[in-house]
């Protein structure tokens, strides 16, 4: 007779995704706190935790991994086979496990976790898991049953659009969609600094920012333009918006941008060439 399920997921990893992710669940209503159950090895840690996720945290992986629909994992990539030495022996082939570890193939989760029932890899957009409309890129093995479960739709869905791709693409499409608003943040910071420098007082150029931003998400969402309509309207021929592009791009913007993505790449490769398929 196989152990009774207390809890949709377990949440393996409570860092910054994990946590958030957690938010994320509770503020949609996709869960409730007492269907969900968190680990942290350190006895201390994970009685402070559940004071302040309020959520049942427990100190062994393997504990809450047994009791749970779905697994999560949000640990670091050189963590893993400890946490998959853990849980492994205690997982079962009705349940499924969503990792979120850069890196880890499909293939080595499958090595290293043989009983479990489904295995999918996901790209949580951090952006999407704080409240604003994001991707959740995923993958899944090949088998009979394609798409994913309602306990998993349930937790990678809570994000946001989700968009299954080829394993092959997950990274990428991860780099793309989950480092850029990342660097469209970082320029912003930087065109606030320069209005700064132009004389405008620092919390002015800031609510000058923050309104832009928020406007060309309007203007995407609700007022369905695309990024070159936003261009169009603004930028008058021989006016002073089509010169600051004209300079943009003259200082090699996409170029810089190209060199931005490779080393994101560059590294996502490295990660993965280190804590991959062995």
């Amino acid at each position: 007779m196989g152990r009774p399920v207390e809890y949709d997921i377990a949440i393996i990893g409570l860092g910054k995704l994990g946590k958030a992710l957690l938010a994320r669940l509770v503020e949609t209503q996709a869960l409730q706190r007492s269907e969900v159950v968190g680990a942290h090895h350190m006895p201390a840690v994970a009685i402070q935790l559940e004071e302040s996720l309020g959520i049942r945290v427990v100190d062994s992986d393997s504990a809450a991994a047994e009791k749970a629909r779905v697994v999560f994992l949000s640990v670091r990539p050189e963590h893993f086979t400890a946490v998959a030495t853990d849980i492994s022996p205690v997982l079962r082939n009705d349940q499924e496990v969503v990792s979120a570890i850069a890196g880890v193939s499909l293939n080595r989760l499958r090595g290293e976790l043989p009983t479990v029932g489904r295995i999918f890899r996901a790209y949580p957009s951090l952006l999407g898991i704080t409240g604003t409309p994001g991707c959740t890129f995923f993958c899944a093995e090949r088998c009979s049953e394609p798409g994913v479960s309602t306990p998993v739709a349930k937790v990678i869905g809570a994000v946001g659009h989700v968009l299954e791709v080829p394993e092959v693409a997950l990274e990428v499409s991860g780099v793309f969609a989950g480092c850029g608003p990342a660097f469209v943040a970082r320029f912003a910071m930087e065109w606030q600094a320069v209005a700064a420098g132009h004389g405008i007082e620092a919390a002015t150029a800031r609510q000058i920012v923050s309104g832009m931003l928020q406007g060309i998400g309007a203007a995407l969402g609700e007022g369905g333009m695309t990024l070159e309509g936003i261009v169009d309207q603004i930028a008058t021929p021989g006016g002073g918006t089509e010169c600051g592009i004209r300079t943009m791009e003259a200082e090699g913007l996409r170029d810089m941008l190209k060199r931005v993505a490779e080393r994101c790449l560059e590294k996502v490769r490295r990660i993965d060439s280190e804590h991959g398929a062995r």
